[in-house]
């Protein structure tokens, strides 16, 4: 099974970003293509960075993920 998790961009490196986790930094491959600039939302599967969010897209799905975490 494969999650896909809302994460911020923090920086660019290459043809990969680092994004932060809540708090967790990992670098996963971009397959936006060019365009995705630090302090974007991504969603991430897969260890790839999938599609850009909106802010208020990414504030909706990270409060539901901190749901999702504080219950489990």
């Amino acid at each position: 099974m494969c999650f896909a998790v809302p994460a911020k961009v923090l920086r660019v490196a290459g043809e990969s970003v680092v994004v932060d986790f809540g708090g967790q930094e990992r670098t996963v491959k971009c397959a936006l293509g060019e365009g995705v600039n630090a302090g974007d939302y991504v969603i991430v599967r897969a260890d790839y960075a999938v599609e850009r969010l909106t802010p208020a897209e990414a504030k909706k799905s990270l409060k539901l993920w901190g749901k999702i975490l504080e219950d489990a």
